[in-house]
């Protein structure tokens, strides 16, 4: 089979009655092919005409978008704020910078990123260069204090505030 690369376009070929010709369509980096029109039709990157009389093929191509989800772990644990927004029913053109902002809800703090985001910071910013999948993780907090001390080869020293309470009994004094 013949592979010919045009130099530049439109091109013209000549061949003999009832040749078979596949074409093939390549996008350029950041490009996706959307469809063929004129005497062929559908998406397939290939596509194979008879040559039975003239024929005028046009190979569609438009920048490539990839999808952005984004989810949040924990029920009411808060919200992710994403700048820029995607466009209307399209995602972000390749090579875009996206900001993923946590925010959490009262009682929850931020934990975490996964999924095509493995970070503790917040904000983060990613590029879209595929469609990607990030996880917001958030924890509860709580308005106790807990402290954990594991026993070990040293001294751990906490210093809280410490809160006494003084009554005296009614019919005593001091002396």
């Amino acid at each position: 089979m013949e592979s010919l690369v045009p130099d530049e376009y439109p091109m013209d070929y000549t061949y003999p009655a009832d040749y078979s010709v596949v074409l093939k369509a390549i996008p350029a980096p950041g490009y996706r092919l959307v469809n063929w029109s004129g005497d062929a039709s559908g998406n397939n990157e290939t596509v194979e005409l008879t040559m039975s009389c003239t024929k005028s093929v046009t190979a569609v191509f438009s920048m490539a978008t990839y999808a952005l989800m984004v989810q949040v772990d924990t029920y009411n644990g808060g919200e992710v704020t994403v700048e820029p927004q995607p466009g209307t029913g399209e995602g972000y053109a390749m090579g875009t910078q996206v900001t993923l902002n946590a925010n959490a809800t009262e009682g929850y703090r931020f934990s975490h990123w996964s999924g095509d985001i493995s970070s503790r910071d917040n904000p983060v910013t990613l590029v879209m260069n595929s469609a990607r999948e990030v996880n917001a993780h958030f924890v509860e907090t709580s308005a106790f204090a807990w402290w954990w001390i594991a026993p070990g080869a040293g001294v751990v020293i906490i210093a809280l505030p410490i809160y006494f309470l003084t009554t005296r009994r009614q019919g005593s004094s001091r002396k």
